[in-house]
């Protein structure tokens, strides 16, 4: 294997766990055999303590499907919404961090209901939603003759379904009722305006948002297919800045796992001159 010539493991280690998680909550695995047997191979080179928490994210998705099963054996389709939920372990994935957020009023029942059904079957655990993770598919209707499924975010559901109660929405108003990030609601509310998208128009057309700035469904939409997927097109953005929050954390861990080592090698030799100590450093496991 190649992990074995890898200088920056650490580095290795946390941007491979970014990526399967990603790759897990989105469902864009192309064999979870595969997964597993890479996941093997690395518990061959570098051991347990790493890879336990790559196979306790398999396992939460595993579980989460039966979960998912079994509510709706037990809730049928008596909210008129369909809800898939990953629940993962805190401390297992990558992120344990949670933004804010409100959710809707058209998902306050189901997601009671979840929580509810969550929460007999395992009694002691807390559960926090965590929206920036999910996706959803959205039936809007542009106008009385063109009606779509819009393969979008949380966020942009979230944004969405403002105009079941309104026309027009500022993005003030947007902020005020979904307390979503102002970045990540800015990324996710671009991408809905997009020239090359157009679910939404934005007054004024510009590739800035101001809190006056106001958005409307676009009722001349159009699009050759039914289901259209949305493109996040700001993803690329935050991407930058979660590697540079996660670089700096990278830091801070392997500082403290200097500082381990020193007092281990220190507590057996007692006495060591700085070329030895940085030696023996340099060779720890």
């Amino acid at each position: 294997m190649l992990y074995g010539y890898i200088r920056d493991k650490d580095i290795f280690e946390r941007d491979y766990q970014l990526f399967l998680s990603n790759r897990l909550l989105q469902g864009l695995s192309q064999s979870e055999q595969a997964e597993r047997r890479m996941i093997g191979k690395l518990k061959t080179e570098c051991g347990y303590q790493w890879t336990s928490k790559l196979e306790s994210m398999f396992k939460d998705v595993q579980l989460s499907n039966e979960l998912n099963v079994n509510f709706r054996r037990n809730h049928g389709d008596k909210f008129g919404v369909e809800l898939y939920t990953n629940v993962c372990t805190t401390g297992c994935w990558p992120s344990s961090s949670i933004p804010p957020c409100n959710l809707p009023p058209q998902l306050k029942g189901v997601t009671e209901a979840f929580k509810k059904f969550y929460l007999a079957a395992h009694s002691g655990r807390r559960l926090q939603w965590r929206c920036d993770q999910g996706k959803a598919d959205v039936m809007v209707q542009f106008n009385p003759k063109t009606k779509k499924v819009l393969s979008v975010s949380t966020y942009q559901m979230m944004v969405l379904l403002l105009f079941c109660m309104k026309d027009k929405v500022s993005f003030k108003e947007m902020q005020d009722q979904t307390q979503i990030p102002t970045d990540e609601l800015q990324a996710h509310v671009l991408s809905l305006a997009h020239p090359k998208v157009k679910v939404l128009l934005k007054n004024p057309n510009t590739n800035k948002v101001a809190d006056d700035h106001e958005f409307m469904i676009n009722s001349k939409y159009k699009n050759a297919l039914y289901k259209v997927k949305v493109p996040l097109l700001m993803k690329l953005a935050k991407n930058n800045k979660e590697i540079a929050e996660l670089d700096k954390q990278n830091k801070i861990r392997r500082r403290h796992m200097i500082d381990a080592a020193i007092v281990r090698i220190m507590k057996t030799r007692k006495t060591l001159k700085h070329p030895q100590l940085a030696a023996e450093v340099v060779d720890q496991p």
